[in-house]
């Protein structure tokens, strides 16, 4: 074994502990590397990242035709939730897997809820067309029932009549602060009040 010298012994046990320590933290990153990997796309992440990877680069050199075969490829894995054969199988799960559950549940939400108001719209249109004037009566209708069944405030000032319906809090809450203004300034002003 060589001996270090007496001089340098100090410097020399600071480059092994230093070199100990950049291996660790190496180490560390590889380990925290691979569990963010495996939470964003289950055992995917690999080969679903050399598709993501490829398709840059393939759009970063101008290859027009391979960027877009290889995006159809990267969709084609997300809709069917798994890489294809080629590259593995492996199923996408994870955060991605999570994304694309909420997303298809909240296209179906609204094209359900576009669908029911394109039925709503045609039988109102339909009935519009034979009665316009029944229709128009219980549309106003609906709308002062919807308007006046909320929140409503109503204020009495010098003999006039104010009606507020469903007020915005912040509002209400400025005109609040500004009623008890004006009241301590009146109080101020005159303190026999």
């Amino acid at each position: 074994d060589p001996t270090v010298p007496l001089g340098v012994r100090r410097s020399y046990k600071f480059v092994v502990a230093a070199e100990s320590e950049r291996a660790r933290l190496i180490e560390e990153a590889r380990q925290k590397r691979a569990t963010i990997l495996n939470q964003t796309a289950g055992e995917s992440h690999v080969p679903l990242f050399a598709l993501i990877k490829e398709y840059t680069e393939a759009r970063d050199v101008g290859s027009e035709a391979d960027a877009q075969f290889l995006l159809s490829e990267i969709e084609k894995a997300f809709d069917q939730g798994r890489m294809s054969a080629a590259t593995g199988g492996a199923a996408i799960r994870g955060q991605a897997a999570q994304v694309i559950s909420q997303a298809r549940t909240y296209r179906t939400q609204t094209v359900e809820q576009f669908k029911a108001e394109a039925e709503t719209f045609r039988k109102l249109h339909n009935q519009y067309q034979n009665t316009p004037r029944l229709v128009l009566s219980q549309l106003w209708q609906n709308a002062r029932q919807e308007i006046f069944s909320g929140d409503v405030e109503t204020f009495y000032t010098d003999g006039n009549l104010m009606i507020v319906t469903n007020p915005d809090p912040n509002i209400a809450r400025d005109r609040e602060l500004s009623r008890i203004r004006e009241s301590k300034e009146s109080v101020e002003q005159d303190p026999r009040q």
